[in-house]
């Protein structure tokens, strides 16, 4: 649950985009350019690309654009997913993890250094997902079958709906 939510908006915000794009990133994932991907050149990469989506994710949440997210735009935004008590318990306790100063907003710093302390595990996660012969490289053939499986959630889902 912990990184569920911005990691949930960070991909339905960039999924039009990744969508189109995904099969041309492999050559620049892949830096050294010998055809794998490892652990390293993805968190690189990975790194590359955060300070863009927090701040997509903080425009999405800071609706009164005073440059932080109060807790009534977290969960305006965030409760509305909850689907019971404890769903929205656990939204509430994001919220204060993520305000790491208890000021009462989540400034984008906060956001940042949240975001960039979980890639590590995002990282990992990506690699034990895509690396289908648990080989500790993701070869072509095997990020394309992902970038498939990327399209396939686009299409199945819908445009309209990422809008």
């Amino acid at each position: 649950m912990k990184v569920l939510y911005l990691t949930l908006i960070a991909a339905l915000w960039t999924m039009p985009a990744m969508a189109t794009d995904m099969a041309d990133d492999f050559d620049s994932i892949d830096a050294n350019h010998d055809g794998i991907i490892t652990p390293s050149e993805m968190a690189t990469a990975q790194r590359a690309t955060l300070d863009t989506q927090n701040d997509s994710i903080m425009n999405l949440l800071d609706k009164s654009g005073d440059g932080v997210v109060s807790n009534e735009e977290y969960m305006g935004f965030y409760g509305k997913l909850a689907t019971g008590k404890k769903e929205l318990e656990q939204v509430k306790a994001q919220f204060n993890n993520l305000d790491k100063d208890g000021s009462g907003d989540i400034s984008a710093d906060e956001l940042g250094t949240f975001r960039e302390n979980s890639l590590d595990t995002e990282n990992a996660e990506f690699f034990k997902a895509v690396d289908t012969d648990k080989d500790g490289q993701i070869t072509r053939k095997e990020y394309d079958g992902f970038v498939q499986g990327i399209k396939g959630i686009f299409d199945a889902v819908g445009s309209d709906y990422l809008k």
